[in-house]
């Protein structure tokens, strides 16, 4: 028997956005009225590129023309934008989660570096995104002082786990709201011959796999450790100990 046990469904917030660049190599594969757009919303995601497409040609006039890498969260598409970016043939644009520890590997692939991108902080100013709808959030996807990307989607993460409640009943064990809960209805199941865990990753990507350790990665280390981990400033040789509180 499989058992899917949950803590409190945890909201993560994702920002997908468009990040242009600046051709290094080659001259751009875009017309002067199509821009390409690298993106791996493909199955539940296509009903935000479906919208974004006639957005964008509204406000600019420009076409946009989707090359789809499916692949949850983007597994397969970040791989294959890295390589093209090494091999200097970037996409005109493509999909990135917003933030600097998203941005960090393609600014290190970059043959500039972050120069090989466009500063689209005066666009956000244009738009009034730094003074209204979430400020906050446009600040802490600064990359060294410049925006790189822009927010086109606002919403709920995929890092929500899902229990059980007939199987918790017949094990006589709680519903768990907390991390300390968890553990112990995980333990308490496994003793009893329940496989207690179940997380999907059909696609190869692991991206679900990834949202599930992160959530209990920031539970049990804090902001700080959890920001220098994702930054690679953790000392992983002499890593310090779990926050108390």
């Amino acid at each position: 028997m499989i058992a899917i046990i949950a803590a409190i469904v945890v909201v993560i917030v994702v920002v997908a956005v468009v990040v242009v660049v600046v051709e290094e190599k080659r001259p751009t594969t875009t017309t002067s009225k199509d821009v390409e757009f690298y993106t791996w919303w493909a199955t539940e995601g296509k009903v935000a590129l479906d919208k974004l497409a006639p957005a964008f040609h509204n406000a600019t006039g420009y076409t946009l023309q989707p090359y789809v890498s499916p692949g949850a969260g983007g597994s397969n598409a970040i791989y294959a934008i890295l390589s093209l970016i090494e091999a200097g043939k970037p996409p005109a644009t493509f999909q990135v989660h917003f933030g600097p520890p998203a941005m960090l590997s393609y600014v290190e692939a970059a043959p500039n570096g972050i120069n090989s991108f466009v500063n689209m902080g005066p666009v956000a100013e244009q738009m009034n995104l730094t003074n209204n709808s979430l400020p906050e959030v446009i600040e802490a996807g600064e990359f060294n002082g410049h925006l790189l990307s822009l927010p086109v989607d606002l919403h709920q993460g995929g890092a929500q786990l899902y229990f059980n409640p007939q199987l918790l009943k017949k094990y006589n064990v709680p519903i768990p709201t907390n991390l300390s809960t968890l553990i112990s209805d995980t333990k308490t199941l496994e003793s009893d011959g329940v496989t207690p865990w179940i997380i999907p990753g059909g696609d190869g990507g692991g991206w679900d796999q990834l949202n599930v350790w992160e959530d209990i990665f920031l539970a049990l280390a804090g902001n700080k450790m959890y920001d220098e981990f994702m930054y690679g400033t953790l000392n992983m040789s002499n890593p310090p100990q779990w926050p108390t509180q």
